[in-house]
């Protein structure tokens, strides 16, 4: 498998917003099938040498879905920067030899970051709502710092990002000629959503289309 340097950051521009994105990992039944979660929809028709490699196609578009970590976004005079420091989870119950339970700080904590003992992480970051880290309530909405995510989420901890909007699935362009030594040129999002939560309301989000 050819290694692309850089990845899994990678540099993403609209048409008045320019933003750092991961591309998110995926986990597969043993190492060799590790991958990165984009696929190539056009690519050029002649190989060529690039990121330190023989005899490449390199794509001109890709979809990928993304983690985006921050966005600098320019109006006229004004430029506003965002950065991702959280998502949001609404705690759930769980099935247990012994009926269904409430998942704990560190079920959650599992599920975001494949290790049990970061609970204090997601507690240290909710203390608002959390008074007694071991009585979590179902259908509680917590902050999940970001600071830590792992490149590959459990299944499960990915389709509800997706579903709510924290991982962004997005079509990207970059001309093939442009892929050096260092990896991925800036891509151009032609076409996708990316959600903004705003300020510290889980439940307020700002849409950028590209």
């Amino acid at each position: 498998m050819t290694t692309i340097p850089g990845l899994p950051n990678i540099k993403i521009k609209g048409p008045f917003w320019q933003a750092d994105a991961k591309l998110i990992r995926l986990r597969g039944p043993s190492a060799s099938t590790e991958q990165f979660a984009f696929r190539n929809l056009l690519i050029e028709n002649s190989a060529r040498s690039a990121i330190g490699h023989n005899n490449l196609y390199l794509p001109g578009t890709i979809e990928a879905l993304c983690f985006v970590t921050q966005m600098e976004i320019n109006l006229g005079d004004a430029n506003l920067k965002w950065v991702r420091k959280w998502v949001a989870y609404k705690v759930k119950t769980q099935k247990t030899s012994s009926g269904e339970e409430v998942e704990s700080l560190a079920d959650i904590a599992e599920k975001f970051y494949g290790n049990r003992g970061q609970w204090r992480q997601i507690y240290d970051g909710n203390q608002d709502i959390i008074s007694d880290p071991n009585s979590i309530k179902s259908g509680w909405i917590l902050r999940i710092p970001t600071t830590s995510f792992p490149d590959f989420p459990r299944l499960d901890a990915l389709i509800e990002n997706q579903q709510n909007g924290e991982f962004s699935l997005l079509v990207l362009e970059a001309d093939p000629k442009a892929w050096t030594a260092t990896g991925a040129p800036t891509f151009t999002c032609t076409n996708g959503e990316i959600h903004l939560v705003k300020g510290g309301s889980t439940g307020s989000t700002m849409r950028s289309y590209s």
